[in-house]
């Protein structure tokens, strides 16, 4: 199975997903107090939490592991990866990655998180990616939106999606 070049992009976020913290001058929102309420039950920050999951996933990655990265998302978790139908649940990510994984190899990603927003035990991270081959040549660079989620006490990814800004090759 082909993966299009553009799902490199949400390993780098899985990858390197961190989140901000609001600047000095900026007072939290309520849906902020209401995170950080819901985050001191569950015992960890989402920026914690998301930085602990990011390492989770990349040493999962370093494996070549798929069934590790899928465990990193919600039960009822979805992927929603460029020119493809939606990954939904632990298992078609798990069948996604692995795939991903063994036929795309040596491909670097860098991130930017533009924007963190957390509140009722969830937080969206936005940001920007871009992609180099193995040989430092540029491949893809887009945007991306991961709405992470609290299961079981832990951060976990929800949501994802991302798209490339690139126009697509011609055949």
């Amino acid at each position: 199975m082909k993966v299009p070049v553009a799902v490199i992009a949400l390993s780098g976020l899985i990858i390197s997903a961190t989140a901000c913290a609001p600047s000095a001058d900026q007072e939290p929102a309520d849906d902020d107090a209401a995170a950080a309420a819901a985050d001191a039950d569950a015992g960890m920050s989402a920026e914690a939490g998301i930085e602990q999951a990011s390492a989770a996933w990349a040493a999962a990655w370093d494996a070549g592991d798929g069934g590790a990265i899928a465990a990193l998302y919600t039960s009822d978790a979805i992927v929603m990866a460029p020119g493809a139908d939606a990954f939904e649940g632990r298992e078609a990510i798990a069948a996604f990655w692995q795939a991903f994984i063994d036929s795309n190899e040596g491909s670097q990603i860098a991130l930017e998180t533009v924007e963190v927003h957390s509140g009722d035990g969830g937080a969206v991270e936005v940001g920007t990616f871009a992609v180099t081959g193995a040989d430092g040549t540029h491949i893809d660079h887009g945007k991306y939106i991961v709405h992470w989620k609290l299961e079981d006490g832990a951060w976990k990814l929800h949501r994802d999606i991302f798209n490339s800004s690139m126009a697509e090759a011609e055949e």
